[in-house]
């Protein structure tokens, strides 16, 4: 919890790091960052998909059942 406490201290709002600063001598590099926007898009689709198809297999599996009692 120290340590914690000791980070929240080190945050700057004007900084693009979430603790710290950047300093003379660090070495900042550009990194190829996976967008979760594009996946979530592709993905959003498929799984309305899979609900409605999962949905629509327990809905006979139910019927199934009921017709039978």
């Amino acid at each position: 919890m120290k340590r914690v406490k000791k980070n929240q201290k080190l945050h700057n709002p004007d900084s693009p790091l979430l603790i710290g600063d950047v300093k003379d001598g660090d070495v900042v590099k550009e990194v190829r960052k996976h967008s979760f926007i594009e996946t979530h898009e592709k993905v959003l689709p498929l799984m309305h998909i899979f609900q409605s198809t999962l949905y629509n297999y327990f809905e006979l599996i139910f019927m199934k059942r009921k017709s039978s009692y």
